[in-house]
């Protein structure tokens, strides 16, 4: 529970401490070997010439419980049972989160842009009050963290977000031009219209449109993007939270990357 989180040594003491310490540990070997093994995978990419977007990540702290620690059922459990607790891990995680960030990009300097893959913020996980109450304060503060340290955090909001955009207009207008807001499956026009003149917006062309839809199907819905977002500028076309699939039909990525050459351009 929380309470042996918050005391570490005595969590320590716990009869299985050890044997899940070390079961850490090899863990932690394991993504080693993994994140060496991308390393090598990007140095070659980018000697063949094709840019990388972002190398760093980071988390919302309720979903580092969520996913790592206490399981969805557990921590929407723990929302009711034991709120104070769970917020007190939710302030324990929020210094590392950016610290973990901000030490990374010291590897790799050049790159700015920290990925934030959200997931239990979405509208089918929680109501607003309890999203303003135990999502939302430590994930702005984290993010308040990496902006502090010239870095641009880009929040990917997988699944619906569009009931949540005061929020993100609030928090894009006191940071202005320092964000990417990445959508799923969000009414992005709808966001242009509420902070598209304070932060960045990316996405969201359905990865079930590529795999199952036509060309033109393709090209009408880029188009239909592009019309609502790029007015202005601050708006990159991209897939939602499957991105282009590896079973996206060619003639459908070909027709996505048309549709951005024929229509992305500014008007006058």
């Amino acid at each position: 529970g929380y309470g042996s989180m918050l005391g570490f040594p005595f969590f320590q003491m716990q009869p299985n401490s050890s044997k899940m310490m070390k079961k850490i540990s090899e863990g932690v070997q394991y993504f080693m070997n993994w994140f060496m093994t991308m390393s090598q995978y990007e140095s070659k990419l980018k000697k063949l010439g094709y840019p990388l977007q972002f190398q760093n990540i980071s988390q919302a702290p309720y979903d580092i419980v969520s996913e790592f620690l206490r399981g969805m059922r557990g921590i929407m459990l723990d929302m009711y049972r034991k709120p104070e607790e769970l917020k007190k891990t939710l302030d324990l995680l929020t210094q590392p989160s950016i610290d973990a960030a901000v030490n990374l990009s010291k590897m790799f300097p050049q790159y700015k842009v920290v990925f934030m893959p959200l997931h239990r913020g979405a509208e089918g996980f929680m109501n607003d009050k309890q999203f303003q109450e135990f999502y939302w304060p430590t994930l702005t503060r984290v993010m308040d963290g990496l902006i502090k340290n010239n870095l641009i955090p880009m929040p990917f909001f997988e699944g619906k977000y569009t009931a949540r955009f005061h929020h993100l207009a609030e928090y894009a207008k006191k940071n202005k031009g320092k964000l990417i807001y990445w959508f799923d499956q969000s009414d992005i026009i709808k966001g242009k219209e509420e902070f598209g003149d304070w932060a960045c917006i990316r996405g969201n062309i359905p990865g079930s449109l590529l795999v199952t839809g036509n060309p033109q199907q393709v090209e009408d819905y880029v188009k239909k993007c592009i019309d609502g977002c790029a007015e202005g500028g601050g708006y990159i076309v991209d897939g939602g939270v499957s991105g282009i699939p590896d079973e996206a039909k060619p003639e459908n990525v070909k027709a996505m990357t048309d549709a951005v050459f024929k229509y992305g351009f500014y008007r006058k």
